[in-house]
């Protein structure tokens, strides 16, 4: 079954701490014609890794991995690019909406989200564009409905053999999960979050030697919101905007495995520097080294040791 398929027929479930749980399943699925590498939802990790850990395997590859030409969308033709669109309606309920412990309220809602994809069809070289949108809607707290959407668009230009450069640019609207640490503990509404990205990588292939470097840009815009009493909470002390730049080396001592040696460094700066309780802008350095490899047919591992220090702006605030 594809797997965006086997997402949205899957049930949802979510618990957390402040004694609340939510389910949702799938009520309509209608993927006219999806690619097999599909994005994630809007709701997701805020920070990637910049440059993908993994190693691909070419003797052991898992049944996700392999190319599945009978069940793989055909799409529709568009000059040189092929256009995938999918829609997914989705109703769920929420035994207590706003994640309070004293008074909490239940309410069903509705999810629908459509999606369009383009992908370029070139021989060389490679432009993705894609939209999607999340409205999610509730019959009684309206103060939980939420707009999300994501604009990107990737691309690839072939230098010669597996070598490369890599560029993304895009804008997500999001919403921060009820359930993270750090959404305010009496929270009564969604706070979204503006999210520009924006990056580039450059991979150099010599024999068993690859090189990789990466810049990438992060900048995060929230809303404020209210408390379950309805008082409004500003949340613009959290804005901030992340820079990192990383680079790997990595050597390859068979066609599966794989020896890598990886520095990132990460500057976070606050938009609000003038309050030193919530300036929280910091200078961070890690290195790793590590092995990634097939240990049996049906295991593959990666494995890594490494060190990370974080310095603060803020005098007082101890490296971590």
């Amino acid at each position: 079954m594809d797997a965006p398929i086997r997402s949205a027929q899957q049930s949802r479930f979510a618990s957390c701490l402040r004694f609340s749980h939510a389910v949702a399943g799938s009520f309509l699925a209608i993927p006219l014609a999806l690619p097999t590498g599909a994005l994630a939802q809007t709701y997701g990790p805020l920070l990637d890794t910049e440059i993908p850990l993994a190693v691909p395997s070419v003797r052991n590859k898992t049944v996700v991995e392999r190319p599945h030409p009978e069940l793989a969308p055909q799409g529709i033709g568009a000059g040189g690019f092929r256009l995938f669109p999918e829609i997914s309606i989705e109703p769920g309920f929420s035994s207590n909406v706003l994640g309070s412990n004293v008074n909490s309220r239940s309410d069903v809602f509705i999810t629908a989200q459509p999606k369009l994809r383009a992908q370029s069809q070139w021989s060389r070289h490679a432009l993705n564009l894609s939209a999607d949108l999340v409205a999610k809607r509730h019959a009684t707290v309206s103060a939980k409905n939420e707009d999300g959407f994501r604009l990107r668009a990737d691309g690839r230009l072939d230098l010669h053999g597996e070598s490369n450069i890599v560029a993304s640019l895009g804008f997500e609207r999001t919403f921060e999960e009820q359930y993270t640490g750090s959404f305010p503990v009496n929270g009564g509404a969604s706070i979204s979050v503006r999210h520009p990205v924006a990056s580039v990588r450059g991979t150099y292939v010599a024999n068993r030697l690859r090189l990789i470097a990466s810049a990438a840009y992060d900048g995060f815009n929230y809303s404020d919101t209210t408390t379950l009493s309805g008082t409004a909470l500003d949340q613009d002390y959290r804005d901030r905007k992340v820079y990192r730049l990383s680079g790997r080396v990595e050597y390859l001592f068979d066609a599966d495995s794989a020896v890598f040696l990886q520095a990132t460094h990460r500057s976070t700066r606050y938009d609000d520097r003038s309050n030193v309780l919530t300036d929280r802008s910091s200078k961070e350095a890690r290195i790793v080294a590590g092995l990634v490899t097939d240990v049996t047919p049906i295991i593959r591992a990666a494995l890594g040791i490494g060190y990370a220090e974080r310095r603060y702006g803020q005098p007082g605030i101890r490296p971590v």
